[in-house]
């Protein structure tokens, strides 16, 4: 039991390096040990990391059982705060599969238990969430709005990962609203911070995206270069 317990959190390790496959038969295996010892919560919080591994691949069908599986789990026991983190994930798939009022309804159920409970981090997550959802929609400014409380948070937290995340997505929301300066600026000041960190998802994205920004300032070579590297990576991840 002490074994599995230390996979629970080698399973996002993992995902952060594109070996999702292993990752999976490693929070499976785990899984099974925690059952065998009746050990309700680290079950959902293998759950849960299982799920995450499916939509990080785009993968949501295959994700919803292993959520709504944690989610019930997390009940069980009475955990607010895992609770507030499993809702987070799935309104996200839920607003990923352009189910949206769906995925409103959670987020702001989990928003309400995140703030009763005093979780600062979950809740910066649940904003970020919330912010592609009124994105998805077309509303920029709710979408900026909610973006800017998550990094700000992340930010004072001292959580670079996550706020360099925050700092993407703002880049992408300048991106659809065609303010390409500064869409730029946030895509080359992320895009050096994924590197230090050594995260390949995230940064393969941002190039993407970074391609796109400069391709409309008219720089075609600039652009393909980015989106070699991007699918350099992107093939890596799987």
């Amino acid at each position: 039991h002490t074994a599995a317990t230390t996979q629970i959190s080698k399973l996002y390790a993992l995902a952060l390096l594109g070996r999702y496959d292993e990752a999976v038969a490693c929070g499976l295996r785990a899984r099974a040990v925690f059952h065998a010892h009746e050990d309700i919560y680290s079950v959902g919080k293998i759950e849960h990391n299982i799920g995450n591994l499916f939509w990080r691949r785009d993968l949501y069908r295959e994700a919803e059982p292993f959520l709504s599986s944690a989610h019930r789990h997390f009940t069980q026991i009475n955990d607010e705060r895992q609770l507030a983190m499993v809702e987070n994930c799935q309104a996200f798939v839920a607003a990923l599969q352009n189910k949206f009022r769906d995925a409103e309804r959670i987020y702001k159920t989990a928003l309400e238990r995140a703030a009763e409970n005093d979780l600062t981090v979950t809740a910066a997550e649940i904003e970020t969430g919330l912010s592609n959802l009124y994105l998805f929609q077309g509303s920029f400014d709710r979408a900026l709005k909610f973006m800017e409380r998550s990094r700000q948070k992340y930010e004072l937290l001292g959580m670079p990962h996550q706020t360099a995340n925050c700092e993407l997505e703002i880049a992408d929301i300048y991106l659809e609203l065609n303010l390409l300066p500064e869409a730029l600026s946030f895509y080359e000041r992320v895009e050096e911070k994924y590197l230090q960190l050594g995260i390949q998802a995230e940064l393969a994205r941002s190039l993407q995206n970074h391609a796109r920004a400069v391709f409309f300032l008219g720089d075609d070579e600039l652009a393909l270069q980015l989106l070699a590297r991007a699918e350099k990576l992107f093939e890596a991840e799987g």
